[in-house]
Parts: structure tokens; sequence; C-alpha cells
């Protein structure tokens, strides 16, 4: 049996999928197994599945109709038979010895959640570390503390952990199909409560490539509802952890950080979304008073710049066509400033 399955949710990566295959299977811990999951992609990446699946034993290769990312995920998991469980992207890459070092770390503690650090790629180069502290909790009082502190780093991708497979299967942990985007968090909202042993490697190994044309960091109409859910999500996990008092932050909080968020994508320069999507990012905030509002108290927040004040006050006026107007302006301004240069 291999000790780790890595689960490669794979559609239309044809780009950078060769680079994701080879730093799994250079890692320099080589009983793994390889699960590549093909969710109907139409570029030829299902094709390049099955040439790797030929020249190592190692892979294996799930053939399934577009379903989106958590149910290719759960199809892994499924199929897994791994003691432990990791996910990684297919425009993404590891480092060689991300493996090796984790298994080491775990040595003989009870570990259902291992958590580990990134770095974020934009064109080749570095622009972020994200890691913390080496730290094991044994139980769900020790690592109260550690979420305090580390809550939007806990709590990001499932690719920054590794699962203990019984503990996946034997508590029904599987990704929610219906969600386009935090899926991740739900799983985890799910998972930490349960978790009798959480250990965190201070060292970045996932190799996070940000991509300005990536369905992940593009903009959906769901995506309000998505964060009520979350909001709702967070209240419950809050109670299970009894954790209201523990520095953790609020539901409340939770939604109008992913308000805000969802507001600096349609207003961002360097975001490629045209007049009308922007347009209807913002319509959809500004249709609720209580979003205008979180977006105020956010944006008072905020470090006092031109692009600030000049939001805050159409925030204030609720004119969402102006405010879609200047963005894309601003956008296309930039793009030709640069193609001058």
């Amino acid at each position: 049996m291999p000790k780790l399955s890595v689960i490669v949710p794979v559609y239309n990566t044809s780009k950078y999928l060769d680079r994701c295959i080879s730093s799994i299977l250079s890692q320099s811990f080589q009983n793994i197994e390889l699960i590549l999951v093909d969710d109907g992609s139409t570029d030829g990446s299902g094709a390049l599945c099955d040439e790797w699946k030929k020249q190592d034993l190692r892979v294996r290769v799930i053939h399934q109709a577009n379903s989106g990312v958590s149910a290719a995920r759960n199809a892994g998991i499924r199929a897994a038979e791994g003691e432990y469980l990791a996910f990684v992207d297919s425009d993404d890459a590891v480092g060689a010895e991300w493996l090796e070092t984790v298994v080491q770390k775990i040595g003989n503690k009870k570990c259902d959640i291992i958590s580990f650090g990134l770095f974020q790629i934009v064109g080749g180069k570095v622009i972020r570390t994200q890691v913390m502290e080496d730290f094991y909790a044994p139980d769900r009082k020790s690592l109260l503390p550690r979420l305090a502190v580390y809550y939007e780093r806990l709590f990001g991708s499932c690719c920054m952990k590794i699962y203990r497979t019984n503990f996946v299967r034997k508590n029904k942990l599987y990704f929610d199909e219906s969600l386009q985007i935090n899926e991740d968090a739900f799983f985890d909202y799910a998972a930490l409560p349960l978790a009798e042993g959480f250990l965190n490697v201070g060292r970045p190994f996932y190799q996070y490539y940000y991509y300005k044309s990536s369905s992940s960091n593009r903009g959906r109409k769901d995506i309000l509802r998505t964060f009520e859910r979350r909001s709702k999500a967070h209240a419950e996990f809050l109670a299970v952890m009894q954790a209201t008092r523990s520095g953790l932050p609020s539901a409340e909080e939770v939604l109008e950080t992913g308000v805000h968020a969802q507001y600096l994508q349609a207003v961002s320069v360097s975001s490629k979304f045209s007049y009308c999507d922007r347009l209807e990012i913002l319509r959809e905030i500004f249709a609720q008073k209580k979003y205008r509002t979180m977006l105020k108290n956010k944006l008072k927040q905020e470090k006092t710049t031109p692009e600030t004040i000049v939001g805050l006050f159409l925030v204030t006026l609720n004119c969402p066509a102006m405010l879609a107007f200047a963005s894309s302006l601003k956008h296309r301004i930039t793009e030709r400033s640069g193609r001058n240069d």
C-alpha cells in the first residue's frame, strides 16, 4: 500500500500539466500513488495523463465527464489507496522534498491533518512566501490558539494540507460539488473540529502559480451567496469549537471580508473583466444595504488613496455603473501605456 495518494484534478491545463506531474513523481519520497482525475478536458490533457500512466506505474488515471473540481477531488478520495491524501492543482507544482519532509515530521505522532506553506509565483518570480512556525496540536483545545493567530492561512487551500485517509472516509468528508469557490474552506470547517492531531510543518513546499486568466480568479454570479453560506458555516464552526471568544473572526467579519474581496476583484486595474462583468459584480454587491455598509466599513479602514476615496464616494452614492466605468477605463489606459513602453 502506498504511504500517500496525491490527487490532481485536471481540466484543460495541458500547458502546465507536465510540470505539475513531474514535480510529484520526482519527489525524494517515492512510496506514493498519483491519481490524475481528468474532468472532461477538451485540450488534450486527458491524453497527457494516459501518457504519464504508461511511463510510471505509480500513476492512475480516472476519466469523467466535466463535473467541476470538487467532483474530481471526490473521485480521487474514493479511489485512493494511500494512508494519507494530498491535493495538487494541475497548473501548480511542489518542491522535491515535500513528502519526505512531511513523513519525517509525522514520525510516530497521530496526525489527522498536516499543513505546510507555499510560494506564490507570478511571471516566474516568487512574490510571496506563506509559512507558519512548526507546531503540533494533539487536540481541539490546543489547536484553538493557533487558529486564532493563523486563521486565514489554516483555512486556505486544501492543497496546503495532507489528510489521513481513514479520517476523511470515516467522517464522510467530501467536497461540496454545488460550490464553484471556497470549497476548500467548507471542507476544513467540517474537518478541523473532528481532527485528533494537527501538525504544521513550517516550510513552504507548494508552488502556487498565479495566472490572470485563471478561472479561479474570475467573478461568479453566485459568489455572494457562497459567502453567506460560508458565514453561516463559520458560525457553526465557532459553536462546535466552543470558540466564540477565542480571537477568531466573527461570522459577520467573514462575510464582510468576502464582500470586500469581491469588490476588489471588480475594481482592480489588473483585472481583465469587461465593463459589463464589473458592473454585474458591483450591482450584486450594491443591491443589498448590508453589503454596502460592510464595504464602506472596510474602505474606511484602508489606507487613504485616490482609489479608496473615489470608491467610498461612489459606494456611498450607490453608483455601481460609474464605478465599473472608472475601473474599466483605468484598466484600458494602464494596458495601453504598458504596450507603449
